[in-house]
């Protein structure tokens, strides 16, 4: 063996590892993107629901959880839609779990935001979720409508490469 085969064997094992350890890391910013968004569905929905006036440090607490949550999860939506898409497949794959957070933010804030308090909250979390789930609905379409692009171009390119292997063939 020389050098160079050993360089290549070694670059293909280290690229092997970074891709298993991509996929493990994939996985676990969609948990964190989930988790996120469940908590600040919660945390949002309890705060804007409160029945009376809340003295000062709880308006602070709630809105430091409230933004600890957004952190979390723009932390998570930045790494799994610029960072970590290495496929189309990623990319939509990422863009459901997204669609899935956002209609957690929704069955989970609006059930509290009507059991506990004022409809001027209930109404804030609805269209805070009704928001969230139209940018997510809107991100699903953009990554199948790149799929379906990148099916067509792969089609193209087939189709090309065959049109120039026959005319290969006949010179």
């Amino acid at each position: 063996m020389n050098e160079t085969s050993i360089s290549q064997e070694a670059a293909r094992e280290l690229a092997g590892r970074l891709l298993r350890q991509s996929v493990v890391r994939r996985w676990l910013y969609r948990w964190l993107l989930c988790s996120g968004t469940a908590v600040l569905a919660m945390v949002t929905s309890l705060w804007l629901t409160e029945p009376k006036p809340l003295p000062l440090a709880l308006h602070l607490a709630f809105s430091a959880m409230t933004l600890i949550s957004l952190g979390w999860t723009s932390i998570a939506t930045y790494h799994l839609w610029f960072r970590q898409c290495h496929s189309i497949n990623d990319r939509v794959l990422t863009a459901w779990w997204a669609t899935f957070s956002c209609l957690l933010f929704l069955l989970i804030g609006a059930p509290i935001a009507f059991w506990r308090g004022p409809p001027s909250g209930a109404i804030a979390v609805l269209a805070t979720g009704a928001t969230l789930l139209t940018f997510a609905a809107v991100t699903l379409w953009q990554s199948y409508r790149r799929k379906r692009w990148l099916a067509e171009r792969l089609a193209t390119l087939k189709m090309l490469k065959s049109a120039a292997d026959d005319s290969h063939l006949e010179c």
